[in-house]
């Protein structure tokens, strides 16, 4: 329904003068930056503190102060889910039931700048909507084997489909407003994990990241 390269929609406008309700649900994938190497140096040895999905945002249509639930769910591994244009009356893809993560967005407060810890450094982040996922989903990517998940794309999307961004209906107090990202900012949207490997005796902080692409 979009070109790759357009910003993409996520929300729920209930009830439009115009034009009625529309609701606005992101897919995508995202992949590791090389394959054929590992992004941790050490699988036995990693623990994960935090499993982060960033968005980049560009722009909103409708009210600012929307307020809406955002849940993220994983696309169901077998399902297809390809790199393509879709008709607008095709049907949804299929995701898993469980949300790996949900944040309340308040619209008003997506240009903000937020601050978190990259590995050892503070990063100040502007426009960046950020939604903590599950780690447990996050361990999957620590435990794919250089040979078969990272050895090209297609294994690796055989393990990973991507997610479904959505607008919770019931979760979602102000239904009023679209925010539009862009996928392809990848300084800004990623999903990352945050982690710490012990090596000889020695613990560091890593923080790899996977792009859209």
């Amino acid at each position: 329904t979009m070109p790759y390269d357009e910003d993409h929609a996520i929300g729920i406008i209930e009830d439009d003068p115009e034009f009625g309700k529309t609701a606005a649900t992101l897919y995508a994938s995202f992949t590791p930056g090389s394959y054929g190497v590992h992004p941790f140096s050490t699988v036995a040895d990693v623990q994960i503190d935090s499993v982060v999905l960033s968005l980049k945002y560009t722009s909103l249509y409708g009210d600012s102060t929307a307020i809406q639930e955002f849940e993220v769910r994983e696309i169901d591994p077998v399902a297809v889910f390809e790199d393509s244009l879709y008709a607008l009356d095709a049907p949804d893809f299929t995701v898993l039931p469980d949300p790996l993560g949900k944040s309340t967005v308040h619209f008003t407060t997506l240009n903000d700048s937020t601050l978190y810890v990259n590995a050892k450094d503070t990063i100040s982040a502007g426009s960046e909507l950020r939604i903590q996922l599950d780690t447990a989903f996050g361990r999957r990517f620590v435990e794919a084997d250089t040979a078969g998940a990272y050895k090209n794309d297609e294994n690796f999307r055989a393990l990973f489909k991507g997610i479904q961004v959505s607008a919770s209906e019931g979760g979602s107090p102000l239904k009023t407003a679209l925010a539009y990202f862009d996928l392809n900012d990848n300084a800004s949207t990623r999903i990352t994990l945050y982690c710490r490997v012990t090596s000889g005796g020695k613990t560091d902080t890593v923080a790899p990241y996977f792009t859209n692409t």
